[in-house]
C-alpha cells in the first residue's frame, strides 16, 4: 500500500489505483490514469433463453435512467446487431426505452454487388428475415426502416416493406411502405419509413417517403393488420408487378427510436 498526495491516490492494489477526484468521489484507475468503469449488465428478454444471461426484469426494479444491454441473441435475422442493444429504465412508467437510437438490424451492399436481386415478384432473399422480439415495442414507440434500392428497366414495379406477426406468409403482414417506381431506367431510391405505434395493434406510418422528392397521395397510412407489439414481428422487403424490370436491394436498416 502506498500514498501519493500529489495524485490523490489512496491505495495501490496490483497496479490499480484507488483515487479521489476533485469532487470527493472515489474511483479505481489504471496506473496510467484511465478510470475503471462498470459495465452495464446484459439481459435476455422474457421468453428468450440465453445461457449465462439474466432475463430482463421490469424497468421499475431499476433506478430511473439505469442503462442495461440486451444480449445480441435477442435479435434474430440477417444484419442483426452483433453487440446487442442498450436500453434505459423509465421507472416512472415501468417501461424500457432505447438509450438513444438503436440499430436492431442493418446491412449494405454496393451497386456492383447488391444484397439481393429480384427479376420477378417476390421477397428479397437476404437470409433469415429480421425478427423484432416481443416486448421491445409498445404504444408510443417508433421504428424507422430504411431501404436503398435500384430499379433497372423501363416499366413501373411496386416496391414494398411489410411488417407483422405472420411468419409464414410475408404478404399477409401489414404494408408499411409501398412505392410504384417510375418507368425511368435505373431509378435509385432511398426509402425512409417511420412506424409510430398508437396502440398495441395499430400504427401510423409514412408510406411513400423519399429523400429529395415530395410524396404522392397516400403518403401517410394508418395500419392495423397483423401488428402486435406483444408478439414477434418480421420485416420483409419485397417487389411486385415486375414485367421487364430488375430491382436490386442495395441496403437496409431497422432502428428503434423510443
Amino acid at each position: 500500500m502506498s500514498l501519493d498526495n500529489t495524485r490523490e491516490d489512496l491505495m495501490v492494489l496490483g497496479g490499480l489505483v484507488v483515487r479521489q477526484d476533485a469532487a470527493g468521489n472515489y474511483g479505481l484507475y489504471t496506473a496510467s490514469g484511465l478510470a475503471i468503469q462498470s459495465v452495464a449488465p446484459v439481459y435476455a428478454l422474457p421468453g428468450i433463453t440465453i445461457a449465462g444471461i439474466d432475463t430482463l426484469p421490469a424497468a421499475n426494479t431499476f433506478a430511473a435512467g439505469s442503462i442495461v444491454r440486451l444480449h445480441k441473441d435477442n435479435f434474430v435475422g440477417a444484419g442483426s446487431n452483433q453487440i446487442g442493444v442498450e436500453i434505459w429504465a423509465d421507472a416512472l412508467n415501468n417501461i424500457w426505452r432505447p438509450h438513444g437510437q438503436q440499430r436492431l438490424f442493418g446491412n449494405v451492399g454496393t451497386i456492383a454487388a447488391p444484397l439481393a436481386t429480384l427479376a420477378a415478384a417476390g421477397t428479397f432473399n437476404i437470409g433469415t428475415n429480421p425478427i423484432i422480439p416481443a416486448g421491445l415495442l409498445r404504444a408510443d414507440s417508433r421504428l424507422v426502416v430504411r431501404m436503398k434500392y435500384r430499379k433497372a428497366g423501363a416499366t413501373a414495379p411496386v416496391v414494398r416493406i411489410n411488417l407483422g406477426t405472420d411468419m409464414s406468409v410475408p404478404a399477409n403482414n401489414s404494408l408499411v411502405y409501398s412505392k410504384t417506381v417510375g418507368g425511368t431506367v435505373n431509378r435509385d431510391i432511398y426509402a425512409w419509413c417511420e412506424v409510430d405505434f398508437e396502440a398495441t395493434t395499430s400504427a401510423f406510418t409514412t408510406n411513400r417517403s423519399q429523400l429529395g422528392a415530395g410524396g404522392a397521395d397516400g403518403q401517410f397510412l394508418d395500419i392495423s393488420t397483423l401488428l402486435n407489439t406483444a408478439a414477434d414481428m418480421k420485416v420483409t422487403f419485397e417487389a411486385s408487378t415486375l414485367v421487364a424490370d430488375t430491382v436490386y436491394l442495395i441496403g437496409y436498416g431497422i432502428f428503434w427510436e423510443y
